[in-house]
């Protein structure tokens, strides 16, 4: 987030198609192969047909369209298996919105309710899909009739459904009819697991924001690693530094 107010303040935001290749350019993001979504690395893959290459200037901001020094996550082999949260402070879940959808998150079941919550809360931005993503878009021309400015030039949009979606509150139960139905991050909040031979417990810990935890990593080898997060140990009913410590030690030394 240091990095991010060195380059953006206030009214000056990231742009909203165009923020993780602007924030990999300025280095504010890790240039990671295999781990974004294919078309926030590279929109030109978004274009509908040749008419549309025709309107775009390519050759005149080829690095507004695409990053040409990171790959970008194959769905069929992503190049991890799972992406561990501590906590819903932005600082630890913001970013998860790049990854592709493909590579699922793990964390509590109280950062998940509260990831839903921030995002149903918030303008849904091309950084602020954490928990929810955006639908499938397109760049295509526009209508014939379509009152632009611009008439004839391309636009991105959403695609919408060929029959409108139902969805119901599941606390309310009013039902929502949708355009263009929600698409959601999969999120696992199993409090331990195996992935690829390598266990995971999830520790809980005091801090600021329900739901926080540690990570604890068990290699194939026996070898332990723990990720404590943001250990604070405060907070109405959270985890007290001799429970968390009681905990970790017993879970290292097994």
């Amino acid at each position: 987030m240091d990095e991010y107010g060195k380059f953006y303040s206030e009214f000056l935001q990231a742009r909203s198609k165009n923020a993780l290749r602007d924030m990999l350019r300025l280095e504010i993001l890790p240039k990671i192969n295999g781990i974004y979504t294919p078309h926030l690395v590279d929109m030109t893959i978004l274009f509908e047909n040749a008419q549309v290459d025709e309107k775009v200037p390519l050759d005149k901001a080829t690095d507004y369209w695409k990053t040409a020094d990171v790959s970008p996550c194959n769905p069929e082999h992503p190049a991890v298996d799972a992406v561990f949260v501590s906590h819903a402070h932005f600082d630890h879940i913001q970013d998860a919105s790049f990854f592709d959808p493909c590579i699922p998150v793990y964390c509590t079941e109280k950062t998940k309710i509260l990831a839903k919550a921030m995002t149903d809360v918030s303008v849904s931005g091309v950084d602020d899909q954490y928990y929810k993503i955006t639908k499938t878009v397109t760049i295509k021309p526009k209508e014939q009739g379509f009152k632009t400015l611009c008439p004839g030039e391309c636009a991105c949009s959403e695609e919408k459904e060929a029959e409108h979606p139902v969805v119901e509150d599941p606390k309310t139960k009013f039902k929502f009819t949708y355009d263009i139905a929600p698409k959601f991050r999969v999120f696992n909040t199993a409090c331990e697991g195996k992935i690829k031979g390598i266990k995971y417990k999830l520790i809980p810990v005091g801090h600021s924001v329900p739901g926080a935890c540690s990570v604890l990593l068990t290699l194939p080898n026996g070898k332990t690693i723990l990720y404590t997060g943001d250990v604070r140990f405060h907070g109405a009913g959270e985890v007290s530094i001799d429970d968390y410590v009681a905990q970790s030690v017993v879970r290292l030394m097994c």
